[in-house]
């Protein structure tokens, strides 16, 4: 399936345009709204990506076609250079975030002791750390009823064995 939206470009010189594409809703990796203006980023599932100007509830109901899980993604806003003293620099958001469950390479639990959530990690290599636990995940993107244990703070840094 594809849809239309308002592709928002900016030119060389910081000038920013609205054109209208058309894109393929079976290479979205996930979308979610814009930070910096009015409007949601798609990101693809080649890692590329762009903003549009369509919120992210009408993007939300457009895009039917592949198996969307809804997720929140916890981030701290930081400043643009020259923006120093912006008002919510610092500041952590919670936003909603609309991903394609078959674009997902695999997820795990985060350890304990980097915080909560889980990290997800793409086909493309790109990822990024989500508010649920996995099991939420797990159950969010069609396998109820699974378990996956936390590992214990500092699992994982343990030294690999060698190879010979």
């Amino acid at each position: 399936m594809h849809i239309l939206v308002n592709q928002i470009r900016v030119d060389a010189d910081q000038v920013a345009s609205v054109i209208q594409t058309m894109i393929s809703t079976k290479a979205i990796r996930c979308f979610y709204p814009r930070h910096e203006g009015p409007g949601t980023r798609i990101t693809f599932t080649d890692g590329g990506g762009f903003a549009v100007t369509e919120d992210f509830q009408t993007l939300r109901s457009q895009v039917v076609d592949i198996p969307l899980v809804d997720l929140t993604q916890t981030r701290r806003l930081t400043s643009e250079p020259g923006e120093d003293d912006a008002e919510d620099f610092g500041q952590d958001v919670t936003e909603p975030l609309a991903l394609n469950a078959d674009a997902i390479r695999c997820f795990y639990p985060r350890r304990p002791d980097l915080g909560v959530g889980t990290r997800i990690t793409f086909t493309d290599g790109g990822g990024f750390v989500v508010d649920q636990d996995a099991n939420a995940v797990a159950a969010a993107v069609g396998i109820p009823g699974t378990s996956i244990a936390l590992p214990a703070p500092g699992q994982g840094q343990e030294e690999a064995p060698t190879l010979n």
